[in-house]
């Protein structure tokens, strides 16, 4: 049993702060609810959120238009795997966020349904919904959430602690709170090309802004003339925006959108879903016992620059979508169209030129850019790809990212969590849903440690 503390002393209450209200928050403020109610321990959690809540799966906040059918199995939900370092008196407290209790619990009980439909994937829309009801159903005294609000800075102090300045979205208020840690949650913004033309606007998307401007593309689908577009990526991006393009297109007889998808490989890769695989997502313990450049490859043929079995499917069956091999150099403006510059061959040392309607940079996004909130002089350096690799590789168990470079500090380490890059070092389901209940366990037991952790 977790050892308590004597009766004539009061433990410490940490404070930490969460950006971001989406699923990584949810499992956090789950599980605080759940440790503080089984007297296991007590943490204040505020977690902040520009828009509302679960924003990017709804379809409010670009990355999905909330259609879209959820790549992973919904019950790997905020406790799964249901495998606390806490015990199995938590595993079964946290079954009342579980996505059954959901369904079963809801508004309207759609749980007999969903099983007679035979499971079927949720859409990302339905997904937030789940997530908001989780967020909602752990919000308490010391679980609180702050919409509308958006963290634009943060200072490490003396006392190891962090100082964190956060803004009004509306108007000029601005906060300071001050936190044992902070939890960097969310995708970052898009990548792009170092060579793209500023303009037009209306013919370059990346992966946020296509979905915030799909009706362009509807409108193109309605012309009596054939569109060409690119689809520039190879990841769970590209894919959910060419699965996207192909319904629409499909909605309509006749010649309106042809897509190219442009990667290196020249091909769509399949997601790897087997046992031996998921395996890996479910039960990181092991992940370290293997050598980095294997971790490497098994993030890159289950994770990174694949698509799921399902969308690659349906895009099979599709005579409008085809491929093409090069490495994107270039955008060029030409005038109502826009020119696509590849490297091509082996060395890749051949130019080729490919004229598009309309081109769409779903290239993944920036999961380091939310480091700059840092000042310069107390932000590890992250401006190279070997650079970003060491970081990573230098991630504790408890999601940390590494700051022994930074000289400023003088040794301190802040407590600075990031999931989202954790994949590396710790194990490839912590960057998305696959072992959300490993994440927050490995996050509250640096402030709530667990007797019975290994």
């Amino acid at each position: 049993m977790p050892k308590r503390p004597p009766k004539n002393t009061i433990p410490i209450e940490r404070h930490i702060v969460v950006v971001g209200a989406g699923p990584k928050a949810a499992a956090l403020a789950a599980k605080a609810r759940v440790l503080q109610e089984s007297d296991l321990g007590t943490i204040k959690l505020t977690i902040i959120e520009r828009n509302t809540l679960a924003a990017n799966w709804s379809g409010e906040a670009g990355f999905t238009d909330g259609h879209c059918f959820l790549g992973t199995s919904p019950e790997k939900d905020v406790g799964f795997p249901y495998d606390s370092i806490y015990g199995t008196k938590i595993n079964k407290a946290m079954l009342q966020y579980s996505w059954q209790a959901f369904k079963i619990l809801g508004t309207v009980p759609l749980y007999g349904d969903w099983i007679d439909r035979g499971r079927l994937q949720p859409t990302h829309k339905e997904w937030s919904r789940y997530i908001a009801w989780v967020l909602q159903l752990s919000a308490s005294d010391r679980i609180k959430i702050w919409r509308g609000w958006e963290v634009v800075g943060v200072q490490p102090t003396e006392e190891a602690t962090l100082l964190i300045t956060v803004k009004r979205i509306r108007g000029d208020k601005v906060k300071l709170i001050t936190a044992d840690g902070i939890v960097l949650t969310g995708p970052g913004e898009p990548l792009q090309l170092e060579r793209t033309p500023s303009e037009p606007k209306n013919r370059i998307f990346d992966g946020r802004s296509y979905w915030w401007n799909i009706s362009e593309f509807r409108d193109l689908s309605r012309k009596t003339e054939s569109h060409r577009i690119a689809l520039i990526g190879a990841g769970e991006t590209a894919a959910s925006i060419a699965l996207s393009l192909l319904d629409i297109t499909s909605s309509h007889d006749g010649p309106v959108l042809n897509i190219d998808i442009i990667n290196q490989q020249g091909t769509i890769f399949t997601r790897g879903e087997s046992y031996n695989e998921n395996r890996l997502f479910t039960h990181p313990g092991q992940w370290r016992q293997l050598v980095e450049p294997i971790r490497n490859e098994i993030i890159r043929r289950t994770d990174r620059g694949v698509f799921s079995p399902a969308a690659q499917v349906r895009l099979s069956q599709s005579e409008r979508i085809k491929t093409i091999p090069g490495r994107v150099i270039s955008l060029e403006d030409a005038g109502r169209q826009i020119d696509v510059h590849l490297k091509i061959g082996n060395p890749p040392d051949t130019e080729v030129r490919y004229r598009y309607d309309k081109v769409i940079l779903a290239l993944g996004f920036d999961a380091w850019g939310s480091i700059q909130m840092f000042p310069e002089k107390l932000r590890p350096n992250t401006e190279t790809s070997e650079q970003r690799k060491v970081l990573q590789s230098g991630i504790d168990e408890y999601l940390r990212l590494p700051f022994n470079s930074v000289e400023a500090l003088s040794g301190k380490l802040p407590n600075v969590h990031v999931p989202m890059l954790a994949g590396l070092s710790q194990g490839p389901g912590f960057p998305n849903l696959s072992c959300l209940g490993h994440t927050a366990d490995r996050i509250l037991s640096l402030y709530i440690p667990s007797a019975l952790k290994k």
